[in-house]
């Protein structure tokens, strides 16, 4: 049985749009840092980003650039996942629209 989070409740569209923030916008990332972490999201890919975002930013104290994240996700050893993830990559760095109270 799944655990309900704030993240996870509103279903992947939400978690995706979430993530995209996480990546796209720094400061709201450094926000969330503490009061969140990867099991709040439910799709592993997206779970994977977080992980990575966040590890980095503990051991650089910042996050990673679009570049070094495109990077980081490259050397993902499951297949399926990296696709997945780099994928969403993909579609992050074009994603203007991200707010997340739109999809509420």
């Amino acid at each position: 049985m799944k655990t309900e989070t704030f993240v996870n409740k509103y279903g992947p569209r939400f978690e995706e749009k979430f993530v995209v923030c996480l990546v796209k916008d720094k400061d709201f990332a450094s926000q969330c840092i503490d009061a969140v972490d990867e099991n709040f999201i439910d799709a592993d890919y997206l779970k994977t980003v977080v992980k990575i975002l966040f590890r980095y930013h503990e051991k650089y104290k910042v996050f990673p650039t679009m570049q070094n994240l495109e990077l980081l996700v490259s050397q993902i050893k499951d297949e399926t996942i990296r696709a997945l993830s780099s994928d969403f990559i993909i579609k992050a760095k074009v994603e203007n629209d991200f707010d997340l109270l739109e999809i509420l």
